[in-house]
């Protein structure tokens, strides 16, 4: 049973990652509308069925009946019991998912004449391939068929969506939507890889021996990202994936100056990344208004050079720590699993590099390739340790009401606490006291 929980809590988190994924799926899309100033041969129902399965007008009286409809019958004005409701607005929703993801083909009959798919959404059904697979299992695990069915249909619809794409397009246009879409599934990884070290911090109230400059470098060097992209008009991946690094990396950063024990050393890293990013900011803004006297291109140039800095330095700041870990024994102080999602990540950027032959995107990548790699095998050398037995703490508490008439003899308390032993060194006051393995003697009389 614990293992079938365990499945369903893992399928909802991966149907949220999805469905978001889903939400933004047409940005590539509309970053191509935005450098043509042209729609061309795309059809709106993907953009109108993501936010109304319908059609604008239509769309407004279906919204309202719908709306009606739901408020009057969860009432009981329509005399129909709670599951009756539930199963009518499944039937309904079944009918709109099941639109939304046929829209993406409603251009199919002149992609099959014109044998071109430009004006079919290519991100939005990779993306509804994998989205309506994850929501259908997550659909059979609960056991919900207005869950299942829609999107098992969503699968097939999007399997074919992407079956005409593929026999339609250019090799070199196929592989490189493909790496557009896979580094921006592999950057979102990579800019949420610090959470699950976060989340032992947050048990523990402690940051243990970890460094704050992965998160740091996160924010800092994805805000330089930020300004590059805009520079050299790489809105989709490169421009989105930054911004999601800089919200990312700066609420870990707050979180981690929030369970630190050496709160004013990481003020002063904070305060060095924010006078870093206030002179990119001037820099970004004089250079890209002219008064440089350097052409967009030249800023460019400029931005790249200080990205290759910035990113090699975000590679390496999970080993901030390698002379501590070299010394214990024990890589507990840097952060598995954005190591491994590094590799992963500096790979699929370095083939995307090559596609688009953008040198300042394949050097720090592939830098990141190699140090990720580093930093794995020594995670293998020198493996996590599970936590000591811990301590044992022992206090005598005097009872206040020793000595009284009522008492008569005085009396005193032996209190031992047991805890399991933390890895922060600074943060080993109270666990102790406040863990739950503990044992009550009173003393002898």
């Amino acid at each position: 049973m614990a293992a079938y929980d365990t499945v369903v809590t893992v399928f909802k988190v991966v149907t949220i990652i999805t469905t978001l994924m889903m939400r933004v799926s047409l940005l590539p899309d509309w970053n191509r509308w935005r450098k043509n100033r042209n729609t061309a041969d795309m059809s709106m129902l993907p953009c109108v069925m993501i936010f109304g399965d319908s059609i604008f007008i239509v769309s407004t009286f279906v919204f309202l009946a719908l709306t009606l409809y739901g408020f009057l019958a969860l009432c009981g004005v329509t005399g129909q019991s709670h599951h009756s409701t539930e199963t009518a607005l499944g039937f309904i929703m079944v009918a709109f998912t099941t639109l939304m993801y046929a829209s993406p083909m409603a251009t199919i009959i002149r992609v099959v004449r014109t044998k071109t798919a430009t004006s079919m959404p290519f991100t939005m059904g990779a993306v509804n391939v994998l989205n309506s697979f994850c929501w259908g299992v997550y659909g059979g695990l609960i056991h919900n068929n207005f869950l299942l069915i829609p999107n098992i249909i969503g699968v097939t619809l999007s399997l074919t969506h992407m079956l005409v794409t593929f026999t339609t397009m250019g090799d070199n246009d196929t592989a490189i939507l493909c790496f557009e879409i896979i580094t921006i599934v592999t950057t979102v990884m990579m800019r949420v890889s610090l959470l699950p070290d976060f989340q032992r911090m947050r048990k523990m109230k402690s940051t243990g021996d970890m460094s704050v400059l992965p998160c740091v470098l996160l924010y800092a060097n994805c805000y330089l990202l930020c300004w590059y992209s805009y520079a050299v008009d790489n809105i989709i991946p490169l421009f989105l994936t930054a911004a999601l690094g800089v919200i990312s990396g700066a609420i870990l950063a707050v979180f981690f100056y929030k369970w630190t024990a050496h709160k004013r050393d990481v003020m002063k890293v904070f305060i060095i990344s924010a006078i870093v990013m206030l002179l990119e900011t001037i820099y970004g803004l004089i250079a890209l208004l002219g008064w440089t006297g350097q052409s967009r291109s030249s800023t460019g140039t400029a931005l790249g050079v200080l990205v290759i800095i910035s990113s090699v330095g975000l590679y390496a700041s999970p080993m901030a720590t390698i002379r501590h870990v070299i010394r214990t024994k024990t890589s507990s102080s840097m952060p598995f699993t954005m190591g491994v999602v590094n590799v992963i990540n500096s790979f699929c950027w370095v083939v995307y590099a090559i596609l688009v032959d953008d040198v300042f995107i394949l050097v720090p990548n592939a830098s990141g390739a190699l140090l990720g790699s580093i930093q794995l095998i020594l995670t293998l050398i020198y493996p996590r340790k599970a936590p000591s037995e811990g301590q044992i703490i022992s206090v005598t508490i005097n009872d206040p009401r020793a000595g009284s008439p009522a008492c008569g003899e005085p009396a005193s308390l032996s209190v031992v606490a047991h805890s399991p032993a933390q890895d922060n060194r600074e943060n080993r006051k109270s666990s102790a006291v406040e863990g739950s393995n503990f044992v009550l003697l009173r003393s002898p009389e």
